[in-house]
């Protein structure tokens, strides 16, 4: 059975390149070899002797636009895929510090699968997520960069652990694979890249990022908004509540009223339907004729409608003179009644009923 392979965050599997065919590879591709294609089989500490890691650091800043406006050939190439990041995204784990362990392509699906978590607000895409204090700021910080080149450091304002995780969640993915199977060099990566990157393509791609860069500031705005609804919520009930408190004496006897109303008002309506009964048993009889029958309906049904409006009335005219004109509308009778057995402002229109 073949495990040579990645399971990708989408579903799929990418082929990787064991390490006993590197130079079968490299003698099969003499053009890129020319090119300068290295196949990294040997260790972190000899790659490092090679090539200084702040070099390997800049190209991957400098050309994280590319890496993602390639994205499906970097997901379609282990050794693009797995070519490994030196950047410091430490996490303060109190004891000890946890890096994951980043691959170009692990970057990659964190830009095009969670872009609200890996651009910051102005939609520019997020190269390192560090543990380290903003100065005077009190909060962690982000690094992003925009297409010119231009790095921005950008305070995390308490989500900065949700979105280490979501880039830590995406590194560990692959984490078993990084050193085990075949890479490109990251300068030959780039490289190849330019090489076989269309105008069409790049001008796909920046589309695609304004579209992903709108999305962020809706999705930040609908946060933004929701936020607000909740404190437009909580205040308008913390409000209904210091009314209900001011006056609750005056609201008890009025809540009293209101239900001996109420139960005028069904006394009423039930007294209609009996009646209405015997008097479907006399006109049957003969005892009363069907002109006699329509005016006692009539007047039986003006009654039942006339004691419930008043209750109606006087649920509306009773907070009116309670609270005023300014603030008799954010409370009804449904909302006393609640408050007064003890229940909690559940009302948010505050529309009488």
């Amino acid at each position: 059975m073949n495990t040579n392979h990645i399971e990708l965050s989408d579903g799929s599997r990418l082929e990787c390149y064991t390490m006993n065919v590197a130079e079968s590879t490299a003698a099969a591709t003499p053009e890129a070899s020319l090119l300068g294609m290295r196949i990294f089989a040997e260790s972190k500490r000899k790659r490092d002797r090679e090539c200084d890691k702040d070099t390997y650091a800049r190209i991957f800043r400098e050309n994280a636009y590319l890496f993602l406006d390639n994205a499906a050939k970097i997901l379609s190439d282990s050794r693009l895929f797995l070519i490994p990041i030196d950047e410091d995204n430490s996490m303060d784990m109190g004891i000890t510090n946890i890096t994951p362990r980043a691959t170009l392509g692990a970057y990659v699906e964190w830009w095009l699968y969670q872009n609200d978590l890996s651009t910051d607000p102005e939609g520019r895409l997020i190269w390192q997520v560090c543990d380290s204090l903003g100065a005077g700021s009190g909060s962690r910080v982000c690094w992003s960069i925009d297409r010119d080149g231009q790095e921005y450091d950008t305070p995390l304002e308490g989500d900065d652990h949700q979105v280490w995780q979501s880039f830590a969640d995406v590194c560990n993915r692959y984490s078993d694979a990084v050193g085990k199977y075949q890479v490109y060099d990251l300068e030959y990566a780039v490289i190849l890249l330019k090489e076989l990157m269309s105008d069409d393509d790049l001008a796909k791609h920046r589309y695609r990022m304004e579209i992903a860069r709108n999305r962020s500031r809706v999705y930040r705005m609908t946060c933004q908004e929701n936020a607000a609804r909740k404190q437009l919520y909580d205040s308008r009930n913390e409000f209904k509540k210091f009314l209900f408190d001011t006056h609750r004496e005056a609201l008890e006897a009025y809540y009293a009223k209101c239900v001996n109303l109420q139960a005028a008002a069904v006394l009423a309506r039930e007294y209609l339907h009996n009646q209405r009964a015997e008097m479907r048993r006399l006109l049957n009889e003969g005892s009363i004729t069907r002109k006699e029958y329509a005016a006692r309906e009539t007047e039986l049904r003006r009654r039942a409608q006339e004691a419930e409006d008043r209750c109606l009335q006087y649920k509306h005219d009773g907070l009116k003179q309670i609270f005023g004109i300014e603030d008799y509308r954010l409370m009804s009778f449904g909302l006393i009644e609640r408050l007064l057995t003890g229940a909690e402002c559940g009302n948010p229109g505050g529309n009488n009923e």
